[in-house]
């Protein structure tokens, strides 16, 4: 599945906390990537932007979702704050296949954390240890699942954990539809340091 790099500012208060994007490379495709320099004046804690490569899919849930992700993290995080996610968007499997973008839930899967802490709080840990944040309702609120350790390179069963949030019920049955699969940075402060996403894939089944 084709995936494409964008840097995804979209807060009016980037300019007021100094949140800059720097584009080192970047190369769409089945198999994406992206090397970015990311900097904000020191103590922000606001998240402004999400530099990543987006999947755009518009359907039904597929029986088969998954992706695969490698990144390589600044040598240096100390002091800084930042996580890599994937930020999933889930609808009614019509309001997806007409690119319907309102009243959908937000599903973020963070794969590698330094200093940031989910919204919400936690409501539960899956059989793997990975711990479920969640944030307003199960239709149009945000779900966060941070895996037990931090993962540099890794495949993630997009499919399978969405199941499992369904019959806990912190996911609806009725966002039985998908928009996109996003994998990226969230980064308050980057310290001016390099973020990479060596490589990032999305299949279906």
């Amino acid at each position: 599945m084709s995936c494409d790099y964008g840097d995804d500012t979209w807060s009016g208060d980037a300019s007021i906390v100094g949140y800059s994007v720097t584009d080192i490379q970047s190369s769409d495709g089945d198999l994406s990537s992206f090397t970015v320099a990311l900097n904000a004046d020191p103590g922000t804690t606001e998240v402004v932007g999400y530099p990543d490569d987006q999947c755009l899919i518009y359907a039904a849930l597929p029986s088969s979702l998954t992706s695969s992700f490698d990144i390589t993290p600044p040598a240096d995080s100390s002091g800084l704050d930042y996580e890599y996610a994937y930020d999933i968007w889930l609808t009614t499997a019509a309001d997806a296949t007409n690119a319907n973008w309102n009243n959908d839930l937000e599903l973020m899967i963070w794969t590698y954390v330094n200093g940031q802490v989910p919204a919400g709080s936690v409501a539960t840990t899956l059989s793997d240890g990975a711990q479920v944040w969640v944030d307003g309702n199960n239709t149009t609120g945000t779900v966060s699942v941070v895996l037990p350790q931090n993962e540099t390179i890794g495949t993630v069963n997009i499919a399978s954990i969405i199941s499992q949030l369904t019959a806990l019920g912190y996911i609806s049955t009725t966002d039985n539809g998908i928009l996109d699969v996003g994998y990226g940075i969230e980064a308050p402060y980057g310290g001016g340091r390099t973020f990479a996403v060596n490589g990032f894939s999305v299949t279906t089944g």
